[in-house]
């Protein structure tokens, strides 16, 4: 299912199975039980979920639908009908909480569907606002009282709602951030477009970036979005030699910031490269795309780019374990992150001017070592499969490898082999260990057809707005 159409009509037609093996998403919210509204702390809850999807692509909240977690997709998906008694849903109350909480106010459709024997589930409807942003004007303290003229602002990103620092809502607000309507944001691209044929600045030309100055990045990156002390993935790229993205900081219009803010992907719900869809401008030298705490993207003028993303449950070691066990690196994330890795850059790259001659690409870890152990790592192809006979730990609590590629002409399949090969070395594996190769090439390579089911486009289209 696609759209929030066609899950309504399957609801409608009480196809309450139809729904079972769908992936939660940015316009898809499922929830085992029914908002019970008996507490400030429950209703608060429901005026989140409902603004997230509203300051978003709007989209469906349906309640008695349980989810799970797939090995296969960076989400969850709806596992279980569970039908609840449909008199703990009060359809008018959840409309005048939705009102009481949401500023401006929001119009909802509800929908109950019943099943038999006065069981059934039921939908929440959230069409995209056209009056954002939408502000939850209600927060509590510790013991759940109203704090003041407190305020909460959330927006879903696929199939998550992240937490937003003060500091971001204020430089969202102080930069008119994307708020307003596609018109208004092709008038600011088209106003910056005017410019373009005066005279600017000489060309810069960009100095070899040094290992201090790698380290040092990295090191901020990881401060920025709260991840320096938690288990950590993060992907880099720094040229050797001259390079300048000379359009970076002209227009999020431009493709290369397009690349950054929506990151093609290779297959729907996969384990690719995305953070938030709205960077911001550092230090007049890089931009930045983040949900705290969670993941970050940023490229800077000179050529560095930076990916982290969560190296436990949350998207390296996905669903393998228990957060009281160690971290089992599921070997089918790290492959597809990584192959999505490789050819992002030879993407963005193609946007440099000079481009460089080389490229440093590193994966690195951190953090991956709990009380119970060090981190994990099995050479079976995973897909699905949770356990594994060949399952080795990790040489410690961190690991970095990299590979200098040639540009343009290097293939993201071959070095994203070479980028595994090197960490399956160093957890005692040899190099034909690698899942997801063709062992009798001479060559081998990490195939896109064994991870996502095809091969690697060659170039993408520029990637809208939502």
């Amino acid at each position: 299912m696609n759209n929030v159409g066609e899950v309504l009509e399957k609801l409608g037609a009480k196809q309450f199975d139809a729904l079972v093996g769908v992936s939660e998403g940015v316009w898809l919210d499922a929830k085992e039980s029914p908002y019970i509204l008996e507490t400030l702390k429950q209703k608060l809850e429901l005026a989140k979920d409902v603004s997230a999807l509203a300051n978003s692509v709007g989209g469906i909240i349906v309640l008695g639908f349980d989810t799970a977690r797939d090995a296969l997709t960076a989400g969850e998906r709806i596992s279980e009908v569970k039908p609840f008694p449909l008199d703990k849903i009060n359809s008018d109350r959840c409309r005048k909480v939705i009102q009481e909480y949401l500023y401006p106010p929001l119009d909802v459709e509800i929908g109950v569907y019943e099943a038999s024997d006065g069981k059934g589930v039921a939908a929440i409807v959230v069409r995209e606002g056209s009056s954002k942003p939408y502000i939850v004007s209600k927060m509590t303290d510790e013991v759940g009282k109203t704090v003041g003229a407190h305020f909460g602002y959330f927006e879903r990103k696929q199939d998550v709602i992240p937490s937003i620092t003060v500091e971001r809502i204020q430089q969202q607000l102080a930069a008119g951030q994307q708020w307003g309507s596609i018109d208004q944001r092709l008038q600011a691209i088209e106003s910056n477009m005017s410019a373009w044929g005066k005279p600017g600045p000489p060309k810069r030309t960009a100095l070899l970036i040094t290992a201090n100055e790698r380290t040092a990045r990295l090191k901020a990156a990881r401060i920025a979005v709260g991840r320096d002390d938690a288990p950590l993935v993060y992907y880099t790229a720094s040229p050797e030699g001259e390079c300048d993205f000379p359009t970076l900081l002209r227009s999020r219009g431009e493709r290369v910031v397009r690349l950054i803010e929506r990151p093609p992907q290779l297959r729907p719900q996969g384990f690719e490269i995305w953070a938030g869809d709205a960077s911001e401008i550092l230090q007049g030298k890089m931009r930045r795309n983040m949900l705290s705490g969670n993941r970050l993207i940023e490229l800077w003028r000179d050529g560095v780019f930076i990916f982290i993303a969560p190296g436990d449950e949350d998207f390296l070691g996905w669903r393998m374990h228990g957060f009281d066990k160690p971290i089992h690196i599921s070997n089918f994330v790290l492959a597809e992150s990584i192959l999505m890795f490789c050819w992002l850059m030879k993407l963005i790259y193609e946007e440099a001017d000079p481009k460089p001659p080389a490229l440093r690409l590193t994966v690195g870890f951190d953090n991956l070592t709990r009380p119970a152990g060090p981190a994990t790592l099995g050479s079976s192809p995973e897909g699905k499969m949770r356990f594994q006979s060949d399952v080795r730990k990790a040489p410690g609590p961190k690991l970095a490898v990299y590979q200098l590629v040639e540009l343009p002409d290097f293939d993201p399949e071959r070095v994203a082999y070479l980028l595994m090969a090197d960490i399956y070395n160093a957890f005692g594996y040899e190099g034909l260990s690698v899942p997801y190769i063709n062992v009798s090439d001479p060559k081998p390579k990490l195939k896109a057809e064994a991870i996502t089911g095809g091969d690697l486009p060659e170039t993408v289209p520029t990637p809208d707005y939502y």
